[in-house]
């Protein structure tokens, strides 16, 4: 006989049943596992028009498509090869295309001035966006390329077809942006890619 019995805690019964559960706590510890792999999307393609539709204005379109996403990844000409061929390795152009891509790409990249602006030595923003309101309406502009040298900024936006008034205009507000966020010396060029043509605005 205990003459100081304990009391009993919140939890406990005098008469347990043997169908009652009787709990009782553990410490758990949860961990994050690091991510290993990046994903991605499997289906890159659908970034494209569709490739099942085999017309002249089809395939141009989609030419040029690719040739922008190539040198919207190209930070130097040194990247140019692995830019065409995470193209390929994504399923999203074969072996044959992926020669000429490299070709064009190459090609392009051996202009003089081509060639400085993916040299290296400016600071890149590659297709960074500038947000403006427009009619009161917040709006987002986005240049292909501009690049930041000690002495001036340059903006470039990629074409790959005909050459057009509109494309000046386009390039023109980049460059009245970039001035009103306080770069004071801007260059602006039209590079049309395929033509090898480079139009300063």
């Amino acid at each position: 006989h205990n003459p100081n019995p304990s009391p009993l805690t919140p939890h406990q019964n005098p008469n347990p049943s043997p169908l009652t559960p009787n709990p009782t706590s553990i410490n758990v510890d949860f961990h994050t596992a690091p991510v290993r792999l990046p994903f991605r999307q499997s289906n890159s393609s659908r970034t494209y028009i569709n490739r099942g539709d085999d017309s002249p204005m089809s395939e141009f379109i989609e030419r040029g498509n690719l040739l922008h996403e190539v040198f919207a990844h190209i930070n130097t000409v040194e990247d140019a090869p692995q830019a065409v061929d995470d193209l390929f390795t994504q399923g999203i152009i074969n072996a044959t295309e992926r020669d000429e891509i490299a070709h064009t790409v190459g090609e392009a990249l051996r202009q003089p001035e081509v060639s400085e602006w993916f040299s290296g030595h400016y600071e890149l923003f590659n297709e960074c966006t500038i947000l403006t309101v427009e009619d009161g309406v917040v709006v987002q502009k986005r240049p292909d390329r501009v690049m930041r040298s000690a002495d001036k900024t340059v903006v470039v936006d990629f074409k790959f077809g005909e050459p057009a008034a509109k494309h000046h205009r386009q390039v023109g507000a980049y460059m009245s942006l970039l001035r009103q966020m306080g770069f004071e010396y801007v260059e602006g060029y039209l590079w049309y890619v395929t033509q090898q043509k480079i139009v300063r605005v």
